[in-house]
């Protein structure tokens, strides 16, 4: 699945999209295709999140536009109400939103309940794809925006091809995302990289691992020697009423990861990182949901 970039290790390969392969194509399409100069950047309170709106916050001032605002939600949270009048109140040109799981959800159906929606303020998600879709109802995101690397509609043969195998494993309502499409390329790669080494020797196949790419559901996609990060597309899918995407913009081809984008220096940003994980008392999350509710019960407490 994609991530948020700020790390590169010699005993790890990373398939999943790193962050100059999907928020700042998507950053880069909001300026050029929907006109947006005034951005709302929100996400959940984590470190995937804090990393993507700092790249996208740096992307959005080298265009020469705004962020209005920077918000986020409690890991877990579904109390959107706040942040939704927040987002009324600014009136920016598009949402550049990193809200995960329940708390997505609820953030999608708070915005249409206040009557925000993507005719006039669109949302662009990095988190909900075909599958996080099942779990909503058929209008909370319709006609919002996904920016990923992969989605069920891509055409081609090989698609259609893994889509069908996937259904016929799994169930025919089932659907297909990014996170499936990575997880199927990652395994098979390192099975050619085994019968490249001819063992499974890990060392052996690490080096494999380097010189590997092959025909994905996505196209082509391939492991860069130096970072061991994955080439990969870039694409931005319009959400239907049914729950799919509809694919209105890709790149065509895969595009070299960048683990640490050029906005400020490995060190800046290995700096960045390091910070927010001191600020959490050594967690990768901020406070949660359910430790921000005993904290207000134990300070309502006479």
């Amino acid at each position: 699945m994609a991530y948020e970039g700020m790390e590169q290790s010699p005993n790890v390969v990373y398939v999943g999209a790193s962050a100059n392969q999907q928020v700042v194509p998507a950053v880069q399409w909001c300026h050029e295709q929907l006109k947006a100069r005034r951005f709302f950047l929100v996400g959940s309170n984590y470190i995937w999140p804090r990393c993507v709106n700092a790249i996208a916050k740096d992307q959005v001032l080298g265009l020469g536009g705004e962020v209005v605002e920077e918000a986020y939600l409690a890991f877990g949270s579904t109390a959107v109400d706040g942040l939704v009048r927040r987002i009324a109140t600014a009136r920016p040109d598009v949402i550049l939103s990193s809200i995960v799981g329940d708390s997505a959800i609820a953030f999608a159906r708070g915005m249409r309940a206040a009557g925000l929606d993507p005719a006039s303020m669109p949302t662009v998600t990095f988190a909900v794809g075909e599958n996080e879709l099942q779990a909503m109802q058929p209008g909370d995101m319709a006609g919002d925006y996904a920016a990923w690397s992969y989605f069920q509609s891509v055409g081609g043969p090989r698609n259609r091809a893994f889509v069908e195998a996937f259904r016929a494993r799994y169930g025919a309502d089932r659907s297909v995302g990014d996170v499936n499409a990575s997880a199927w390329m990652g395994v098979h790669m390192w099975a050619q990289a085994v019968r490249e080494a001819g063992t499974t020797d890990v060392r052996q196949v690490r080096s494999a691992m380097r010189r590997q790419s092959m025909d994905a559901p996505e196209g082509v996609v391939a492991i860069d020697p130096e970072s061991q990060h994955a080439w990969r597309s870039s694409c931005i899918g319009r959400i239907r009423p049914d729950r799919q995407v509809d694919v209105v913009w890709g790149t065509g081809i895969p595009i070299r990861p960048v683990p640490f984008p050029a906005t400020r220096s490995r060190a800046t940003w290995e700096s960045f990182v390091d910070e927010l994980q001191r600020g959490w008392g050594g967690r990768w999350t901020g406070p949660t949901a359910d430790e921000v509710a005993a904290a207000q019960r134990k300070a309502a407490v006479p």
